[in-house]
């Protein structure tokens, strides 16, 4: 039970995670090692699925559970990290939407030679 609790928690996470990511795709903000953040991060949730479903089948032994436990706990703390640096990244999206309206201005007033302070 402890294995599926851990990745019930790593999958909550990291959903949380690739759905903020997503929301973001395509802007100028965002950093290159998080738009590979949200290409990879799904094919590991999808095989932390599998071994979720298999485990409660029965299609992994106790024995291997257990084995798969410390895994399973390290992927939990290690996207546990990575939704923190992504928070301290990212602006919230109504900042990260005043954020695009403000360098829209900046610089539209730039091209017309005026200039707007921060």
């Amino acid at each position: 039970m402890a294995l599926t609790a851990s990745i019930v928690g790593f999958l909550s996470i990291s959903g949380g995670i690739v759905d903020c990511l997503r929301a973001r795709s395509g802007v100028e903000m965002t950093p290159n090692v998080l738009k590979d953040v949200a290409a990879q991060l799904p094919l590991i949730t999808d095989s932390l699925e599998k071994i979720a479903v298999d485990g409660k089948n029965g299609s992994i032994t106790t024995e291997e559970q257990h084995k798969l436990l410390p895994v399973v706990t390290g992927c939990l703390e290690q996207v546990t990290t990575l939704d923190n640096l992504v928070q301290d990244l990212l602006p919230p999206s109504e900042d990260f939407k005043s954020l695009r309206i403000r360098k829209s201005i900046l610089r539209d007033s730039s091209r017309q030679g005026l200039f707007l302070p921060a």
